[in-house]
């Protein structure tokens, strides 16, 4: 056999395993995109996506539907720290609880919707971080609690009118 040939040969076959090595990884790849984007987009609390300054990076339709906004487009144009809480020091608070632990869960607060009235929501994520360490942003669920608080309050004020009633 002539060495030229075999050296051809061998380089070939080392290309189209590297290409079907490749087409297989892409595969995988597209296969977790479509479950992660599935997930994110059907999901039934909101996810947001933001920068340590406030800038929203990604949200999802459950997160603009609880904002009662129109589109994602709409929300990605709004910041954190001045157009979502009610109450701005409860995103330092929050920041602060960040900076002393990995993850949050269950971090109460309101937020102003599209129609200017307020949420309850209860935050659950964790900071991101740069490669240098430093604070990127963060990730986080929300979960809308306006009703389950309306709800409480109403159950503890029928259980005062039963202990007056006794």
């Amino acid at each position: 056999p002539d060495q030229d040939l075999i050296e051809i040969a061998v380089a070939v076959a080392s290309q189209i395993g590297q290409f079907v090595e490749r087409k297989r990884s892409e595969r995988a790849l597209g296969i977790f995109e479509e479950r992660y984007r599935s997930l994110f987009e059907n999901a039934v609390f909101g996810i947001v996506r933001s920068t340590a300054s406030g800038e929203i990076l990604d949200a999802n339709p459950a997160l603009v539907a609880m904002l009662g906004y129109d589109s994602i487009e709409d929300v990605l144009r709004l910041n954190l720290n001045k157009d979502l809480y009610k109450d701005p020091q409860d995103r330092q608070r929050l920041i602060q609880d960040f900076s002393t632990a990995d993850r949050i869960n269950g971090f109460e607060t309101e937020w102003k919707t599209k129609s200017g009235g307020t949420i309850q929501v209860r935050i659950s994520g964790r900071p991101v971080h740069a490669s240098d360490g430093s604070l990127a942003g963060f990730e986080a669920m929300i979960e809308d609690i306006t009703e389950r608080k309306l709800l409480g309050q109403q159950i503890r004020q029928a259980q005062k009118m039963e202990a007056i009633g006794r």
